[in-house]
């Protein structure tokens, strides 16, 4: 790669996460490490920047790094740095993403014992069920069994009375309940349940067939899109939430809140004065975020 490389960085909805811009691209895939182990296996540049103690996420995408801190550090202090160190790292060749391993088996993403951690979320009624292994390639939202057909998983999860629907992350999975139990009662049974089924190597979800972001969509929307997949979307995964697009029409853009986002009490003030800030930095023309 030639010395004329810039790495400029901006910041993104989470006020911990900056993104680091190349002019090149770097990779032919997105993928995110918040496991050391892992990125050292995959990745030189992300294991590099886990080096640092204040490094809690790194996202290696085609033309961007998108680096999360731990609250203790300031961007003022470590983002320019950072910008001159990921310039020299990538300049000298030292390595960006390497090629995954082969899965093992069909139907399993990784090898070993996948495990699950309850987490709580902005929602009461929600609990994410972090994997520590990758567990689906695409994400999926379903409140009836009748609907879950891409995801088995789900399905099987929506067939306890108490569920209320189940948002499946990539790692992770996110259940909402009724309110006549509580999550002291069930949570442990939610484990064991997601860990047999998922290490049994039966399926999680069935892939999508059309792509997020269409080749015919007009260029306000492919903007939108971009920014809801590699800055939002991100973002609100990590309460065990997602936000889906709905419809842009004469300013006006439609969202959909999935997961521990649909009925939490903070999903106004998450749309309002997170994502529609955000997107009118880039999106002149944007005049409201609305709530499908």
């Amino acid at each position: 790669m030639g010395s004329d490389i810039q790495v400029i960085y901006e910041a993104t909805i989470d006020s911990e996460t900056m993104r680091f811009i190349v002019t090149t691209q770097i990779a032919s895939e997105t993928v995110e490490f918040s496991d050391p182990a892992l990125a050292a296996s995959r990745s030189p540049l992300a294991s590099k920047l886990f080096g640092f103690p204040w490094c809690e996420k790194v996202k290696i995408a085609p033309d961007s790094i998108y680096l999360t801190k731990q609250s203790w550090v300031e961007w003022t202090v470590i983002a320019e740095p950072l910008s001159h160190l990921i310039k020299e790292h990538i300049e000298t060749n030292q390595g960006v993403l390497v090629n995954a391993p082969e899965p093992t088996s069909a139907g399993s993403a990784t090898s070993g014992w996948i495990e699950f951690r309850a987490e709580p979320t902005p929602n009461p009624e929600s609990l994410k069920f972090n994997a520590t292994r990758q567990i689906a390639d695409d994400t999926f939202f379903v409140e009836h069994a009748s609907k879950a057909s891409r995801s088995p998983l789900a399905g099987k999860l929506l067939a306890f009375p108490w569920a209320k629907s189940v948002f499946i992350g990539t790692d992770f999975v996110t259940v909402t309940k009724q309110d006549f139990v509580e999550w002291e009662a069930i949570q442990e049974a939610v484990i064991d349940f997601l860990e047999n089924y998922v290490n049994q190597g039966e399926q999680v979800l069935y892939p999508e067939m059309n792509a997020d972001i269409d080749d015919n969509d007009p260029d306000v929307v492919k903007s939108i899109k971009q920014i809801l997949n590699q800055e939002i979307r991100p973002a609100v995964a990590k309460d065990g939430g997602d936000i889906i697009f709905g419809k842009y029409d004469n300013g006006k853009l439609y969202l959909q809140m999935q997961g521990s986002c649909q009925g939490c009490p903070s999903s106004t003030l998450t749309l309002k004065h997170g994502i529609e800030t955000r997107l009118k930095q880039s999106i002149p023309d944007l005049e409201e975020v609305i709530a499908m």
